[in-house]
């Protein structure tokens, strides 16, 4: 007749008939139901050997509670719950950090996957393809937030994408063009049918700000410019998106007799 012969609540070792050891340890929980680990050993001493892994690997929460996924079955699952989440054209860039990183490791099962497959992963993509350190990023970005999302979901027991070493990006210096310079610049654009675009971009706006300019964000009565929208290219075609890049983005700014007249020029 079996016998119980642990503590209940760090699971238990029953010894069998045959004189083997049954060990069995709730390690989490999975759409409301236990989630059981068991083991038939042959020694009591290797049974209390499994049952104290277990619980330690549970007090870590790094015990696998289900996963059959791949890095790529996982990185398309969490992408489809950020549909509706996110912008376009941020959805078009998270795709093309998932391209690279499904060529590259999506065949690995999720709950093989550990910290230094992914730090290696990092380091590959710095020494070795030589990627800019905020290409490297925003793929790592994506790497963590897929894992994370997993961890969540309970597909793995914990992310394996915490204390990663990171390339520092190069701090750059964001240079104002003199008076001289402006001066000059506006002589070369004289005349270009583009010219109140390109004077465009010396007030500071992004390229697809200035191409998604409408004529209702010009107030010539108050002299002042609404930038709110701007022009995007997405993998389904151009569109014209009714906000800007960030909230931050949409501004007000001031517009002077030089720039309102070529831009009435241009209107017309």
């Amino acid at each position: 007749m079996a016998r119980k012969i642990a503590i209940r609540g760090n699971g238990h070792i029953k010894k069998l008939a045959d004189g083997r050891y049954f060990v069995q340890i709730m390690i989490g929980t999975h759409n409301g139901k236990q989630v059981k680990k068991s083991k038939t050993c042959q020694t009591l001493k290797e049974a209390t050997k499994f049952r104290d892994d277990c619980l330690k690997l549970k007090a870590k929460n790094a015990v696998v509670v289900r996963s059959v996924s791949t890095v790529e079955e996982l990185i398309n699952k969490y992408l489809e719950t950020k549909k509706g989440e996110i912008t376009e054209s941020s959805y078009d860039s998270y795709h093309s950090a998932a391209r690279r990183i499904i060529k590259d490791i999506g065949n690995y099962k999720i709950q093989k996957v550990s910290r230094k497959h992914i730090q290696d992963y990092i380091n590959k993509l710095y020494k070795d393809r030589e990627l800019k350190p905020s290409t490297i990023q925003h793929t790592y970005c994506l790497l963590k937030s897929t894992f994370d999302y997993a961890a969540r979901e309970e597909e793995i027991g914990y992310s394996p994408c915490n204390l990663i070493q990171l390339p520092k990006k190069k701090s750059s210096t964001i240079k104002i063009l003199s008076d001289e310079e402006v001066d000059i610049f506006k002589e070369l654009i004289k005349g270009h049918r583009y010219e109140c675009l390109f004077m465009l971009g010396l007030y500071g706006l992004r390229k697809s700000e200035v191409v998604g300019l409408q004529v209702e964000d010009v107030d010539f009565l108050n002299k002042t410019i609404h930038i709110q929208h701007q022009y995007m290219y997405h993998s389904t075609g151009q569109k014209l998106e009714e906000h800007t890049k960030t909230k931050s983005s949409n501004r007000v700014l001031p517009l002077n007799d030089e720039l309102a007249e070529m831009l009435k020029i241009h209107i017309g």
